[in-house]
């Protein structure tokens, strides 16, 4: 039988002694304008080592553009089946991006944080954008336009209900303060955080422009998330490359760039996949 993408779908290699067999299983969740498959992870070769190490890896298949709470409100059944699933009470979360507000809202709005052990984010815009604020007064008629480019690209990757336009207006600083009002953290998990950091414009022409607007505005940033806004709970550090182009948004994820040796604040390590065993060997070690 053909599995859908509300079935839960993990692999896992039981290897003895595996060092990322965590109590709990991991729960990726990807960012605005994209999806994740077996496929095509949008984690690279990330969840396969995870998995080889002895992880048990689902992702979250919810919309690539669609709200924050609507996302959410899927990625809960998400969590109730993977549950069920894994025989486990609890998942670790692993969220890019946008997909940190949705574990948040998740969390606190929809009262699941009995079932989340930790939530790890990576250039998540906690604070919100204060270029996105300015984008969004300076040149609406430019983010009219892109959000609806967005739309249609949701459409064409099968969402439903595609939001990119309510989102910008989300993750302005007042409306995310507002979010971080109506979002306590859990004390029942723990919350820890990354950054990332191009070192210039050139490191990734697909972020050179709005990595040059962030810089004068808000400083340090991955091309779309500065890194003070990426700071939630126990922050890790910012991410950077050890040569000259540094870390984009979407190669902290895996996505791009295959070897790529990078450094967290003072810890380095020979290739970022290597900063994802280290956090999941961390949560076991923790007794998660």
């Amino acid at each position: 039988m053909k599995k859908t993408p509300n079935q839960p779908q993990e692999k896992t290699c039981a290897c003895p002694g595996a060092d990322c067999a965590t109590r709990y299983p991991l729960l990726m969740l990807h960012g605005i304008g994209y999806q994740d498959t077996e496929a095509c992870s949008y984690w690279g070769s990330i969840p396969a080592l995870l998995r080889a190490r002895g992880a048990r890896v689902y992702f979250g298949h919810q919309s690539a553009c669609g709200s924050i709470e609507e996302n959410a409100r899927f990625l809960q059944k998400r969590i109730e089946a993977i549950l069920e699933h894994s025989q486990k009470e609890k998942v670790h979360i692993l969220a890019h991006s946008k997909g940190g507000l949705e574990a948040r809202f998740l969390i606190s709005s929809l009262g699941m944080g009995a079932k989340v052990a930790s939530l790890t984010t990576f250039s998540t815009p906690h604070f919100g954008s204060l270029s996105m604020n300015w984008l969004l007064r300076s040149h609406p008629l430019i983010m009219k336009a892109v959000a609806f480019l967005f739309f249609f690209h949701g459409k064409r990757l099968g969402d439903k209900h595609p939001a990119p336009g309510p989102f910008f207006h989300q993750v302005t600083p007042k409306a995310m303060a507002r979010f971080n009002r109506e979002n306590p953290d859990d004390p029942r998990v723990l919350y820890q955080s990354v950054a990332a950091s191009m070192n210039r414009g050139l490191s990734h022409l697909r972020f050179a422009f709005f990595h040059r607007i962030i810089l004068g505005i808000e400083g340090e940033n991955d091309g779309l998330v500065a890194a003070w806004s990426a700071g939630w709970g126990r922050t890790l550090g910012v991410l950077r490359a050890r040569d000259a182009k540094g870390v984009s948004h979407v190669q902290m994820t895996g996505r791009y760039r295959k070897s790529l040796p990078v450094f967290l604040d003072e810890t380095p390590f020979d290739d970022l996949s290597q900063l994802y065993l280290w956090l999941v060997r961390d949560l076991k070690e923790k007794g998660l």
